[in-house]
């Protein structure tokens, strides 16, 4: 399969699993050592797998090697297969003039042997691990790889050498939702794939702020691609919006996401005077007060980059304490509406807060 193969092509191929070749090799050489080499290499790739990686790869097993390009299953997950082709792990070909992906034998024996006890215990962690962090890169946006060792000692206790192999490896399987990449200092960071210069997301991080706490099941959650719908702020955000502009529920997540990205960057009131200005009806002042809220309520319980996590409500929360004749209790729910209760939210680092 490889022999078609510029010798380029398959050093680089080898490169992707962990082995160096060297280019003085010729490339009858290259694909001897490359094959010598390849079980052992793929061996070790399949340490930091994860569950929804190992679950496409057994999908080859139970079709005897063979993955139709035309099939359902290849279109819907075409950036998938094309990380385990640049792992060598499957290769493009044709079978009756069609194409098709191909596992190769040693390979599949490789899988095959994998499948133990073991091992699945292995790849579970691999995916909360990775799944954490992906929460992670949703709720803060940049992260340099000293800060996540960091951040992963508060739910796991992960060797850096692991920890990195699966952040790799998942910055090409997840490619549209982080990457990696070095600075010039020779530090590695990591980047949400929504944010268009993170240096200046960098510069603009308020260093007076811890990293915000999160549980790990939250964090986990966030790795789902539809957390913030299903988030408490979301349902209600989509079901008073959708109920105001009588959209359904897809339009109120394509708003609700809009949002959530444009306050990353842009202070609340700029963004409730367009969306006031933007809508074609003509609202009378009841209605632009109750848009206010709809919209005021949701941007500001996002997390934020900047504050490392934190929301302007959690922001406005540790700045200052009202007083006033009614006080909140630590299980009542916080007054800013995050669905928290109090004492986790606003009310977390020791603040006093009374109602009118």
């Amino acid at each position: 399969m490889i022999k078609p193969y510029p010798k380029k092509e398959i050093c680089s191929l080898a490169e992707n699993i962990g082995l160096k070749l060297s280019y003085n090799l010729n490339k009858n050489q290259v694909i001897e050592k490359y094959i010598d080499e390849y079980e052992k290499n793929i061996r070790n790739k399949m340490n930091v797998i994860n569950d929804d990686m190992y679950k496409i790869l057994l999908k080859y097993i139970k079709n005897n090697g063979i993955i139709s390009v035309s099939d359902n299953e290849a279109e819907n997950y075409a950036d998938k297969h094309a990380f385990f082709m640049n792992q060598g792990m499957v290769f493009p070909c044709l079978k009756d003039r069609k194409p098709i992906l191909l596992m190769p034998g040693l390979m599949q024996a490789v899988l095959k042997q994998c499948d133990t006890l073991e091992f699945r215990k292995l790849i579970k962690k691999n995916s909360e691990i990775m799944n954490i962090f992906r929460g992670m890169i949703k709720l803060y946006g940049v992260l340099c790889f000293e800060d996540v060792k960091e951040l992963m000692k508060r739910y796991d206790n992960v060797e850096e050498q692991i920890l990195l192999s699966i952040l790799e490896e998942g910055s090409f399987y997840y490619n549209n939702e982080y990457y990696g990449t070095i600075d010039d200092d020779g530090k590695i960071i990591f980047v949400n794939v929504e944010i268009e210069d993170y240096e200046e997301i960098l510069n603009n991080i308020d260093n007076n702020f811890d990293y915000s706490m999160i549980s790990k099941d939250d964090l986990i959650s966030m790795s789902n691609e539809d957390y913030l719908e299903r988030s408490s702020i979301g349902r209600k955000f989509s079901k008073e919006f959708s109920s105001m502009f009588l959209v359904d529920k897809n339009d109120a997540a394509g708003t609700m996401n809009m949002l959530a990205l444009d306050i990353q960057y842009r202070n609340p009131e700029e963004i409730l005077e367009d969306i006031i200005n933007g809508i074609d009806a003509k609202l009378d002042k009841e209605d632009e007060i109750r848009v206010f809220n709809i919209v005021n309520k949701f941007i500001k319980n996002i997390p934020l980059w900047k504050y490392k996590g934190a929301t302007i409500n959690e922001k406005e929360g540790n700045n200052k304490t009202i007083e006033s004749t009614k006080e909140i209790g630590r299980n009542d729910p916080c007054p800013c509406q995050s669905g928290k209760k109090y004492k986790k939210c606003c009310g977390r680092n020791g603040n006093v807060i009374q109602l009118f």
